[in-house]
Parts: C-alpha cells; structure tokens; sequence
C-alpha cells in the first residue's frame, strides 16, 4: 500500500511540477460605470421618423447608455409629438433605460405648468410613470456671454427648477465647464458653492481632440482646477458630489476646427474606454477633499457623432 501510495505522490507532484504558471499582465483594469448618459442632438429630426427613432431604441441599450438627455427644442408644443415621445419613452423604460432626462435653461421654459409645450407639463399630461421624463438637465453656460443671461439671472432659474424636481421626485443635473461667473460679480468658490447645493450630478466639460485625451486623459491642469473647487465646495457643504466627465464626439469648433474625440470612438467603438482611461489616472491624483467628489460615469456629446459606430 505504501509503494502505491508514494507512486501516486510522484505523478501528483510530477504533474504540478508540468504545470505552467500564468504571466502577470499590466491590463489596467474595466472600472465601472454607474451612468453612461448620452445628448440626443438632432432629436427634433429623430422623433418623426419610425427608422430613425428604431435606430436610437438599438443603439442605446447595445451601447449601454443609461441616460438619454433630449433636446426637445419645440417638439412638446404639438400634441402629436407629444404622444411619440410618451410612446418612446415607454419603449425605452421596458428596455432597461428608465433615466430619461430633458434638456432644459430657462425656468419659463422648463416647468411652467400653464404652458403644455414644458417639460414639466409634458409630465403633468402622462398617464404612466414610464411615459414621463425622470429627471432635468440644465445647460445655461453662464462662463460666458449666452442669451440667457448672467450667473445672478440663471440662479434665480435655476433654483425654481431645483425646487420644482425636489417636490416631484426628479433629478436635476448640471453642464458645467468652469466654475465662473462671466460677469465677475461671483467668485469661482461662490459658484461651486450653488452648483454643489442645487444639483445631483455635474457633468464636467472636457472637449478635447483624440491628441489632447491621448495625453492627459482628461485630467489637463486645466480639469483639475474645476474638479478641486467643486471638492472644496463639496466639503464645505458636507456632501459627496456626484460627477462625470463630458466629451464630444462632434462638433466644438475651436478657431473654426472641429475639436472632438469622433476619431478616438472610431477606434473604441464599445465608447467605455474613455472613461476606463480617465478614471485609472484619475484615482492615482492626490489632491484636497479627494473623498468628497466622486465620478459615476461619463457623458458624451452627442449621439449624432457616434449613431454610425
């Protein structure tokens, strides 16, 4: 029995000692993304057309998109409309897509329940909660001259449309692609002081050339900047912030050239790499109030840009 015994022994340790060790890779890890939010552009072309609307309900769940923002433009004002976008939306809810976000600046535009051409009254008019948008994106761009108005005026807007979502369980996010007020009569900490309070995610501009993302995967001096003043408004106010970086994948014409990240998405046509590379460089930088911003996800303008990937 023993010599049976130390024979199998020695095939057990003969073939262990046959066995080859796997190698080590420096694959960097895929980080998880939380929100994968994507600005439907050209919507007001898309929602008329059956083919058209087929092609957004297949590109947005293969590319796990968990967020539409919709620019509506005037689209709500027609009943029609109206009745196709509750339709959408439904389809969108039973595909696992149950975030739903309109685009919104002005509050006399965005939840002004006399007129049936808001987002807010489009709410109001749905039967199902699946019909209904789930949240509002606000897009003002007080950091530079806009025709809304400067950052006192936008305040006033923007916390009637914050207090609007808080009584009616929506979200409310927030473009953002710096922390200034154009006019000069706030300072950069007084404006990451209101984003922080009144909004649930800031989406953070980063549009850049493929060039620029290959060399600082969205974390330029410039990004850092803004991420450090919403880190210390966010300490201040004692809150974790909730963020996610924004590239475009068209348009952006800067001195008349289009700077965006299209030939980068060509390349990555899954579109999550962008922010597996940001977020690796991102959680090796040490910087203040490092634990009181976090990112979710991503977001990409716009789907125009990307449809054909």
């Amino acid at each position: 029995m023993r010599n049976r015994l130390q024979k199998t022994n020695t095939r057990m340790s003969e073939k262990r000692s046959n066995q080859v060790t796997p190698t080590p890779t420096n694959t960097p890890p895929v980080v998880a993304v939380t929100d994968f939010v994507l600005y439907i552009t050209e919507f007001t072309t898309i929602l008329p057309d059956g083919a058209k609307r087929t092609a957004l309900k297949t590109f947005l769940p293969n590319k796990m998109v968990t967020k539409p923002i919709f620019y509506l433009g005037s689209l709500l004002d027609n009943s029609s409309n109206r009745t196709l976008i509750r339709t959408l939306n439904t389809e969108l809810n039973q595909l696992g897509i149950t975030k739903r976000h309109a685009n919104v600046t002005q509050s006399v535009n965005a939840i002004n329940l006399s007129d049936a051409g808001t987002p807010a009254a489009y709410n109001v008019g749905c039967v199902t909660a699946a019909e209904k948008f789930t949240g509002f994106s606000q897009e003002w761009e007080f950091w530079k001259t806009n025709p809304y108005g400067d950052f006192a005026t936008f305040k006033t807007n923007d916390l009637a449309i914050y207090n609007y979502c808080q009584a009616n369980g929506l979200t409310y996010d927030i473009y953002v692609a710096r922390c200034k007020d154009n006019a000069g009569a706030f300072t950069p900490e007084q404006v990451a002081d209101w984003l922080v309070a009144y909004h649930d995610t800031i989406y953070l501009v980063d549009y850049v050339s493929t060039s620029k993302f290959n060399t600082y995967k969205g974390l330029s001096d410039g990004i850092k900047e803004q991420i450090q003043l919403i880190a210390d408004a966010a300490k201040r106010a004692n809150k974790v912030q909730k963020m996610s970086i924004l590239w475009a994948s068209e348009g952006n014409l800067v001195n008349g050239v289009a700077t965006n990240m299209r030939t980068y998405f060509e390349i990555n046509p899954t579109l999550i790499p962008a922010y597996n590379e940001f977020k690796i460089v991102f959680d090796k930088w040490k910087f203040n109030n490092s634990s009181s911003v976090k990112f979710t996800g991503q977001n990409l303008y716009g789907y125009n840009g990307i449809k054909d990937l």
